[in-house]
């Protein structure tokens, strides 16, 4: 059964807010955490690559709105708090960047 657009985007939102969350609370040490991190992240590259191959397609501007979309929502659901926002964003933009080096 195939996502729905929706449904893709609720389970990004939820995936990038869990890793969010686990980075604030974490209780082991930086080099720990980033460690499990890109253990995470192998694990789930082939769920990701679908979303990456759309966001290297995505012109800038286009990326852009998807994300005050996504974080509006987030705001609007209380899984973001306002001063939360920029320091979303600015990783958000970092990713589209990297994803534009590497798959584009």
């Amino acid at each position: 059964m195939e996502m729905s657009e929706e449904q893709k985007e609720m389970a990004a939102r939820a995936m990038i807010l869990g890793v969010i969350v686990g980075l604030m609370i974490a209780p082991q040490s930086g080099e720990a955490t980033r460690k499990q991190l890109r253990y995470k992240i192998e694990k789930m590259k082939d769920k990701l690559r679908e979303k990456i191959m759309e966001i290297s397609m995505m012109d800038k501007e286009g990326y852009m709105e998807k994300v005050d979309e996504f974080l509006q929502g987030a705001l609007e659901e209380g899984e973001l708090e306002a001063d939360e926002v920029p320091v979303v964003k600015d990783g958000l933009m970092e990713l589209y960047d990297k994803i534009q080096e590497e798959w584009a």
